[in-house]
């Protein structure tokens, strides 16, 4: 224990020092903290490719945006410098049912390609 006396006051540096280190974190873990731990167990290309396919067609299946702000169109692409669409075309997926087996063939697909 290191004390020094400074303007009349003696000042213990390890208490401190104990004071200000981070102490490890006892909670349990959120929803998203275990959501995101999920996310993380997924191979890379994997997880992009099944998360652009479900970001692009959610919002669409939603009514959030048009199908027509996604798909490509060389005079919007070229004219108008919408680059988006040159990628956003290849991860627009079918309505109804269709679609969770889409994620699903995708998800497998390429996640096999990857692990092996």
């Amino acid at each position: 224990m290191i004390q020094l006396d400074y303007m009349g006051r003696d000042l213990d540096f390890e208490s401190e020092l104990e004071a200000a280190t981070p102490r490890p974190r006892t909670s349990k873990l959120t929803m998203t903290d275990s959501i995101v731990a999920e996310l993380r167990k997924i191979p890379p290309v994997t997880r992009f490719l099944t998360l652009s396919l479900v970001g692009t067609t959610v919002p669409y299946l939603l009514n959030l945006i048009s199908p027509y702000t996604l798909l490509y169109h060389p005079s919007a692409v070229f004219g108008k410098l919408q680059i988006w669409r040159l990628c956003t075309s290849f991860f627009f997926g079918s309505a109804g049912i269709n679609f969770i087996f889409e994620v699903a063939m995708l998800y497998q697909t390429s996640n096999t390609l990857e692990s092996s």
